[in-house]
């Protein structure tokens, strides 16, 4: 009798904690086959991460208030294909690639988090997306928008940083506002803390919703400062310096970001703009992007389809055009089948790829002034 009221005791303390913080483990799971041609070439391929990336994460939340809470989120992204961590985090020894932060959350107040997190900027054009900067994107070759793109070259920090704070306002008339820094690391050969000066970003963005209007506008600087993820030393001619080009002195980006949507009912249309103003070098240039989209309800799925321009203000001929489009069924409320296409056009000093976004396979290389397309079809499911 003794035994079972301390069985039941334990049990009721478990239950009891269950009920005070909420945790969740969930993720996506995406492969795709694609058949790639530039050049001349076709290849076809089993990869992961089309409509979005495969990852798994864990959050949870614990009331601590009458109106508080505390809130973390931990994701780890990985390749469907192969189980490996995705090409642009393996050799960095980084577990919660995607994510990783913990914060507390007010109605009243908003939200403060800091950890590894996404910047505005970046949400700015996922969420006016029509396939939310995935596969089948005209823009998502141009996220990373230096002379070699997405091109495995290149390493640029627009879509999150580590140790960053991160403040969301709640929404007020429509209105809520984001205020985004991210404090750079300078380390030594051994990799010991030496300061957190450089390489710092400061991002502040807002967005407005009034009911089928969303529109979102962001303005990130990034210092390049001792920033080791900025890109440089590649050349226009495609040769480039060795692997390791050391810290960039001095110089700065500004990143000025606008997206709205507008949602009809028989189709919701989409339109982007990105301007880079700062540090004006081959390797670093100053450029505009612009695109437009629609995601129309076809058929008990969705059709998207998207056109892009990069314009290359530093460099003659650098200039790159793109179209996308995809069609996603729902098998069921959590899994999905997909197909589409992307093409992208290079000018004579251009070399941007197919990409499918963040965390996901490494996409094919191309060469310089060529063309690109890709065809493709996945399945993706979350859990």
């Amino acid at each position: 009798m003794r035994k079972s009221l301390i069985a039941l005791a334990c049990l009721s303390v478990v239950a009891g904690a269950a009920t005070a913080a909420e945790v969740e483990l969930y993720g996506t799971v995406d492969t795709y086959i694609a058949v790639n041609h530039n050049a001349g070439k076709t290849d076809v391929s089993l990869r992961s991460g089309g409509a979005s990336a495969s990852f798994w994460g864990i959050k949870g939340t614990e009331d601590i208030g009458p109106d508080l809470k505390a809130i973390f989120k931990l994701e780890s992204a990985f390749l469907s294909d192969s189980g490996a961590l995705p090409d642009g985090v393996k050799d960095d020894n980084v577990l919660f690639s995607r994510e990783a932060w913990v914060g507390l959350h007010s109605n009243t107040w908003g939200t403060i988090s800091f950890g590894r997190q996404y910047t505005p900027h970046f949400l700015t054009w996922a969420m006016t997306d029509p396939t939310d900067l995935s596969l089948g994107s005209a823009y998502s070759p141009f996220f990373f928008p230096m002379p070699t793109g997405v091109n495995g070259e290149v390493k640029d920090s627009l879509v999150r940083h580590d140790n960053s704070v991160l403040y969301v306002s709640p929404r007020m008339a429509g209105v809520q506002l984001f205020a985004y820094a991210a404090l750079g690391e300078e380390k030594d050969n051994d990799g010991n803390i030496t300061g957190s000066e450089d390489g710092n970003v400061y991002n502040i963005a807002a967005n407005y919703v009034n009911g089928p209007l969303f529109v979102m506008a962001s303005v990130l600087y990034q210092d390049y400062s001792g920033n080791q993820n900025t890109n440089l030393g590649y050349q226009l001619d495609g040769s480039h310096s060795p692997e390791n080009p050391g810290q960039q002195d001095n110089g700065h980006g500004m990143y000025y970001n606008l997206g709205v949507t507008y949602d009809f009912g028989i189709t919701k249309l989409s339109g982007a703009f990105m301007y880079k103003d700062g540090e004006d070098t081959l390797n670093i240039p100053n450029f505009w992007v612009a695109q437009v989209g629609a995601a129309t309800p076809l058929w008990g799925g969705r059709w998207s389809v998207s056109a892009a321009m990069l314009s290359n203000e530093t460099q003659d001929d650098a200039d790159a055009y793109s179209f996308g489009t995809r069609y996603d069924y729902p098998l069921s409320k959590r899994t999905k089948i997909y197909a589409g296409y992307e093409v992208v056009f290079n000018d004579s000093n251009a070399k941007y790829s197919v990409e499918a976004g963040p965390d996901s396979s490494l996409h094919y290389t191309n060469d310089w002034g060529t063309t690109q397309g890709q065809f493709f079809m996945g399945i993706n499911h979350k859990f």
